[in-house]
């Protein structure tokens, strides 16, 4: 019971609100989308499974060009994130690749660390008609914790349980995600996402629905 709550506790490795909710083709230069997600948090470990509310998460994505849009997001109330969107393929199907970086405030850990988590998820979104756009990623990451020396290194130390003799913690993440374009300026998204550390076996799905408001008619 213990391994559950720290899996809920800190969002699992750290990771706070994975999913994207965006699309895989760029907006287009100077373009502007604002997010607003509710989400939940789910943990399964040996020990049983749990789910968890968390705060919402705010996101605003402004497009760069033709290729590439640029995302700042306010992550469930407690941390900072930003992710840099680089489309690869636009067609029928879009491909895009996400890199991103969070950085998340755990006010209930002893020395109040926080984490630092880095993400690389593949995109994919297959187009089914013109307001609706499936979705699925896939990728990986790695979370370290931070702060004073002791309080950090307990942290990572529950974040890499039975890993072997790893100061952070690597893990695979899954996703789907539908999109649904509403009106020209509003879409409606929800989307799953399932972290999962190989070193431990222990799993969390992280599921929300996101309202973006904005710059729809340039998104595929």
């Amino acid at each position: 019971m213990r391994a559950l709550v720290t899996c809920l506790a800190m969002g699992f490795l750290g990771c706070a609100s994975p999913n994207l909710y965006v699309s895989a083709r760029p907006l287009g230069r100077g373009l502007v989308q604002h997010t607003i997600a509710l989400e939940g948090l789910g943990a399964v470990t040996p020990s049983g499974a749990a789910v968890l509310p968390t705060a919402p998460t705010w996101q605003v994505r402004v497009g760069l060009g033709d290729h590439v849009d640029i995302l700042w997001r306010l992550v469930n109330l407690s941390g900072l994130g930003m992710d840099v969107l680089v489309s690869l393929h636009q067609g029928p199907v879009d491909l895009a690749m996400i890199p991103g970086l969070r950085g998340t405030y755990l006010p209930f850990s002893a020395g109040r660390p926080g984490m630092l988590s880095g993400h690389l998820p593949l995109l994919m979104a297959v187009h089914l008609a013109d307001r609706w756009t499936l979705q699925a990623t896939a990728g990986g990451g790695v979370a370290t914790a931070l702060g004073d020396s002791a309080s950090a290194e307990q942290t990572s130390r529950a974040l890499v349980e039975n890993a072997e003799s790893s100061s952070q913690g690597f893990f695979l993440r899954g996703g789907l995600g539908v999109r649904w374009r509403v009106t020209q300026g509003l879409i409606v998204h929800p989307e799953v996402t399932v972290l999962f550390t190989p070193a431990s076996g222990r799993a969390t799905i992280v599921g929300g629905i996101g309202v973006v408001f904005g710059g729809a008619a340039h998104d595929g």
